[in-house]
């Protein structure tokens, strides 16, 4: 299938070439057959389009699921290993061992201080720093843009963004199976462990 590009300059040789004008009246007429079959065309070539990025933003949401599970499972086990650690540590001091060998590993307690604050607002202020995050306030921006002040160092753009949804008429069982099968794939690859 010809590409959007290839169709859009077919339709243009097409419709000089449809035209026809009769030299005694001068009236234009337009072979419009032709043009029909490829506006069709050209409707699949946007439709298979649209229906690709769909996938891609199907694939892509599947992805997002996927790595939230994994980042709760990550959390998870990150949690398990500070409980396991605390286990061992509470088992060793239990029994009075500062070091403990076996023929695989070794274990022995490092000294550490840390501050633990109880009430912030409690701590004098000659501890405390200052975080300062700088951001533009583009709402305000925009809205004195368009009440038609000019402002250094912006301006405003308007865009034309294109919004896919999906045609109430057509059922997108292929869409679903798509997602289906991609979310199977994604918790076979991960749920191995």
């Amino acid at each position: 299938m010809p590409s959007l590009y290839e169709l859009d300059k077919a339709y243009l040789q097409a419709l000089e070439s449809a035209m026809e004008i009769d030299e005694e009246t001068g009236e234009v007429t337009i072979n419009e057959s032709a043009l029909e079959a490829m506006e069709m065309e050209y409707g699949a070539k946007i439709d298979n389009i649209v229906c690709y990025v769909k996938n891609i933003e199907a694939l892509n949401d599947a992805i997002k699921k996927e790595e939230e599970a994994l980042k709760r499972r990550r959390q998870v086990n990150a949690n398990k290993v500070e409980r396991l650690k605390r286990y061992i540590g509470c088992s060793l001091n239990s029994r009075g061992y500062d070091k403990y060998e076996t023929a695989k590993n070794k274990l022995s307690f490092r000294k550490s201080e840390s501050v633990v604050i109880t009430n912030q607002a409690l701590i004098d202020p000659i501890y405390l720093k200052m975080k300062t995050e700088i951001s533009v306030d583009k709402t305000a921006l925009k809205q004195d843009l368009k009440g038609g002040m000019e402002i250094e160092g912006c301006y405003l753009e308007t865009k034309h963004n294109l919004q896919v949804r999906w045609n109430q008429s057509y059922k997108h069982k292929e869409n679903v199976l798509f997602v289906e099968h991609i979310e199977t794939c994604m918790n076979i690859m991960f749920s191995v462990v």
